[in-house]
């Protein structure tokens, strides 16, 4: 993971939304997430997986990144099996396998990520809890055009 203040916490933001997951249940009703690769590779492929998500913490001074996942009893190694496959996947170059990450799947994930910061910005509790947050960690307030343009830059 990335401390909150790193330039590429846009970058990890982005590849905790590409990764994406979910329940074999999930409470936000149909689609949601169908895209993400941890849905699409692992929940739709494994009907032995009951959840896997990406997630990502930010400190001061650290950060976590990492896939949490839960499973049928005696699926554990295989369940960390199918985990690292999906992320040795991550650094295959296009071409050489069909799980290659695709600039399709980057793009959708940049504009989920600013679709979901922009939603929740919406929101004046959201924007307020954001605000000290900025300011605690920069100093000023970045502006939400900054952050879109940054995750935009991604590539």
């Amino acid at each position: 993971g990335l401390p909150i203040s790193s330039d590429d916490i846009y970058a990890l933001a982005t590849l905790q939304t590409l990764l994406g997951g979910g329940g074999s249940f999930s409470a936000g009703g149909p689609g949601k997430g169908m895209y993400s690769r941890l849905y699409t590779n692992v929940l739709n492929q494994h009907g032995w997986v009951e959840s896997c998500v990406a997630f990502n913490h930010s400190y001061t001074d650290s950060g976590l990144f990492g896939i949490s996942a839960a499973c049928l009893p005696g699926r554990a190694g295989a369940m960390l099996d199918v985990m690292c496959r999906e992320l040795r996947a991550l650094t295959l170059e296009p071409g050489h396998a069909s799980s290659a990450l695709r600039s399709v799947e980057v793009q959708r994930a940049k504009n989920q990520l600013r679709s979901s910061l922009l939603m929740n910005l919406e929101s004046r509790m959201v924007e307020l809890e954001d605000l000290g947050r900025q300011v605690q960690v920069h100093g000023r307030k970045v502006p939400v055009g900054d952050m879109c343009r940054k995750i935009e830059a991604l590539t």
